[in-house]
């Protein structure tokens, strides 16, 4: 089954997607308009047929849609810590 977290601080948002990338997740989309990263940026990150799609707004900070198990995983991981910080 498929889930969102919503709401996830920008440091959060961000450290999740670096965290991801660093342990074998490749960016297969990206947006890439002239605003990117200022109002808005969003990113798909697959690993052995498993897809995140991460979105990021300005005023609405970042949510990801996945598989609910991994959310659920990296809600515990960055986001119930309650610093937005991997403490594995």
């Amino acid at each position: 089954m498929w889930m969102r977290l919503e709401n996830i601080p920008t440091p959060a948002y961000e450290q999740i997607i670096a965290d991801l990338n660093a342990t074998g997740w490749k960016q297969t989309a990206g947006y890439g308009g002239f605003d990117a990263g200022i109002d808005y940026a969003s990113t798909t990150l697959k690993k052995q047929g498993c897809t995140l799609k991460f979105e990021w707004k300005l005023y609405f900070e970042g949510q990801v849609v996945g598989p609910e198990a991994l959310l659920r995983e990296l809600k515990q991981m960055y986001l119930e810590s309650g610093t937005g910080e991997n403490k594995q």
